[in-house]
């Protein structure tokens, strides 16, 4: 799930909060039968 947005460089501390709400959203896909 890359995608790339223009204001991505601009807002760096958004793009950390992104990275963590993907990784807790994976957690939960884990522990989804998907």
């Amino acid at each position: 799930m890359m995608m790339k947005m223009p204001w991505r460089r601009k807002s760096r501390s958004f793009h950390l909060q992104l990275q963590g709400a993907i990784g807790t959203c994976n957690d939960m896909i884990t522990t989804s039968p998907f």
